[in-house]
């Protein structure tokens, strides 16, 4: 317990390594190995469908590098919060867990630090993989400067909203997950953090009729926007994604003149979004426990 009283966070490095002692290493590995071969062939599929073929003209290894930059963060953003929703369910106790739960709560232990402790744990191979591709690329940007308009401070921020995705997502999956007579509901919790999830990137799209026959749709589409952690990624890249072909044809929103909401703007309002979530889920938890 001196770890709690010292460290504003100690408490969830705490729960956190308690959950971790039970955990499967291999069980981890396995799902950091399907996670990154969905990322993989996703950013296979966006760098086909985005960009094509590789011209022969210009630096052909910088154009490359961004290409595989930019479609790579654009698929970690939508695969990494899909795996996080699956995830996260588990950083409810279960009921079986109630007691030990109970005990840590006695020990002066909120439910908002159990949950968000259990849920970093739940998240440790997810979060590892954010943690590598920071690094690689970051690396490739100071090595070889890919990006025309950039630096890797563009990278570090890019990966922020990818971890602000990832937070946001499951723990809204955790806050649907929980119930209020103690335990959890797994799918429904998957099915709750992904229905948010998609609700947030395919909203110009869901919308596109009604933008269409707005008088004006540029505040509305702007606000979309800032809830849209894909566009905050390609944003952060200086990627101007709703003027892609493949999306152009598929969305009216780029035909008007309307400005990317800031990247710290998107970053923040998940970041509140996922606190605000982790609270209340805390609170059903310590609710429980006291019945």
């Amino acid at each position: 317990m001196n770890l709690v009283r010292r460290f504003p966070f100690g408490g969830c490095f705490l729960v956190a390594r308690r959950y971790l002692r039970g955990s499967s290493i291999r069980q981890e590995a396995v799902w950091a190995a399907v996670c990154l071969g969905a990322v993989t062939l996703s950013a296979y599929a966006i760098q086909k469908a985005w960009f094509g073929d590789l011209d022969s003209a210009g630096d052909r290894a910088a154009v490359l590098l961004t290409r595989w930059m930019v479609a790579s963060l654009v698929a970690m953003v939508v695969v990494l919060p899909i795996f996080g929703a699956i995830m996260a369910p588990a950083a409810i106790p279960a009921q079986h867990e109630l007691e030990a739960t109970q005990a840590e709560v006695l020990a002066g232990l909120s439910g908002s630090t159990i949950v968000l402790g259990r849920l970093l744990a739940c998240l440790r191979p997810l979060l590892l993989i954010i943690l590598m591709s920071l690094v690689l690329w970051s690396a490739i940007e100071v090595s070889y400067h890919p990006l025309a308009y950039g630096s890797w401070l563009n990278v570090v921020q890019a990966h922020l909203v990818v971890l602000a995705a990832l937070c946001t997502v499951s723990a809204v999956a955790v806050l649907v997950s929980s119930k209020r007579s103690g335990g959890r509901s797994w799918w429904r919790g998957t099915f709750g953090g992904m229905l948010v999830f998609m609700t947030g990137v395919l909203a110009l799209f869901t919308l596109n009729g009604w933008l269409a026959s707005a008088q004006n749709p540029v505040p509305v589409i702007q606000r979309i926007l800032v809830f849209n952690p894909v566009t905050a990624v390609c944003t952060s890249l200086n990627f101007d994604l709703l003027r892609v072909n493949w999306i152009y044809g598929r969305t009216i929103a780029p035909e008007f003149d309307f400005r990317y909401p800031g990247v710290w703007k998107t970053t923040s309002a998940l970041f509140l979004l996922c606190a605000l979530a982790v609270t209340v889920a805390g609170l059903r938890v310590d609710r429980a426990l006291r019945r």
